[in-house]
């Protein structure tokens, strides 16, 4: 993959929550932002990535009988310790199809979980895995759109060409006779530069020697 197909350009969220607040903090954070697929859990010193909880897997657990109630009173560094599973760490220089990748081959419940991605200042952000997706479909389209341009741009010699055997010039499709070197130029993309060889060097010397 080309250097610019990594996950320094795939669209992010970056929202940071400290260990020391208590879930009510993720709760009013995802009420705020209907779009945020996660948030990320920090100490208090915004010095160490702690972890990651996704909007899906919190509400799973928060719609739970007395869990909310629960969770209310816990800071968050007991929550993250306990009741969710290390968040899939990149960063953003690594590709996206390797980020692809990684991130399905991990177990079932966790494979469309969000990744988090250090920055090469050291923050964090967060990827939705449909974005990133959605974005490597996006890559492959482009890719395959510059091999189509870069084949088209190709041409191919192929079948029977009908060369004479003593001048060597080549029958062309306009029913005329082309020198070998025009006829591959105009059939590939190849070019041509003119030298001699050994045998021919000596009989062109024969000759001059002969005419003197």
């Amino acid at each position: 993959m080309r250097p610019d197909n990594t996950l320094a350009e795939v669209e992010s969220q970056s929202v940071l929550i400290k260990t020391s607040h208590m879930a009510k903090k993720v709760e009013e954070t995802f009420e705020a932002n209907p779009e945020l697929a996660g948030v990320i859990i920090v100490d208090d010193d915004y010095g160490q990535l702690r972890g990651m909880i996704s909007r899906k897997r919190f509400m799973e657990l928060y719609s739970k009988p007395f869990r909310k109630e629960l969770y209310n009173k816990k800071p968050l560094k007991l929550i993250i310790k306990y009741d969710f599973d290390a968040p899939l760490s990149l960063h953003d220089t690594d590709s996206i199809d390797h980020a692809v990748r990684v991130a399905l081959a991990r177990p079932l419940d966790q494979m469309y979980e969000p990744i988090v991605v250090t920055t090469v200042n050291g923050g964090w952000k967060l990827i939705d895995m449909q974005v990133l997706l959605l974005e490597l479909a996006r890559v492959h389209e482009r890719q395959s759109m510059e091999l189509q341009e870069t084949l088209s741009r190709v041409k191919h010699l192929e079948g029977i060409i009908s060369i004479c055997m003593y001048c060597k010039k080549i029958h062309n499709d306009v029913n005329s006779w082309d020198q070998l070197e025009v006829y591959i130029s105009n059939h590939s993309e190849a070019l041509f530069s003119h030298g001699i060889c050994p045998e021919c060097y000596k009989q062109q010397m024969d000759e001059i020697k002969k005419r003197h």
